[in-house]
């Protein structure tokens, strides 16, 4: 009987995490989503981001394309968050996205950096939860790369 108890408690354990682990992915994949909603919705036709020499039009232009890049990046990593298997890659794209937002944030843009240091917070500990998933994924990229014999023989 006593047996039963506690394989009882350990699945009442495991789905409490699974419940846990499901709604931090949703959370913090429907942050990234409202700022890449923010990001295609904003205007961004101030003149402050011109610099001498430079012609407006390269300047707004290059804006531009990084905006775009990183509505694509932040909506492909909140989605990576619900695949088996790339959660980790998906966090690990979305941390990254995170920090270069807050580093623009913190040193050229100026503004409030919380948002963007709370979204970084969260990735991280994404990437921090699903650390050996992105160990799995090297192991097997180092394993599946490494010469065998026969190649190394014909070298």
């Amino acid at each position: 009987m006593a047996r039963s108890r506690s394989r009882g408690s350990r699945l009442g354990s495991l789905s409490a995490y699974r419940v846990t682990s499901w709604a931090g992915r949703a959370g913090v994949a429907a942050a990234f989503l409202l700022q890449a909603l923010a990001l295609v919705d904003a205007s961004w036709t101030s003149h402050a981001w011109t610099a001498p020499g430079v012609s407006t039009s390269f300047v707004f232009g290059l804006l531009e394309g990084l905006r775009h890049l990183t509505v694509v990046v932040e909506v492909l990593g909140s989605a990576l968050l619900f695949v088996p298997g790339c959660t980790a890659v998906g966090a690990l794209m979305l941390s990254g996205t995170a920090f270069v937002t807050l580093f623009a944030r913190v040193f050229f843009l100026g503004g409030d950096p919380i948002v963007s240091l709370l979204l970084f917070l969260a990735s991280a500990a994404l990437v921090g939860q699903r650390r050996r998933e992105l160990v799995a994924i090297w192991r097997f990229h180092t394993r599946t790369h490494q010469p065998t014999l026969a190649t190394a023989r014909q070298q």
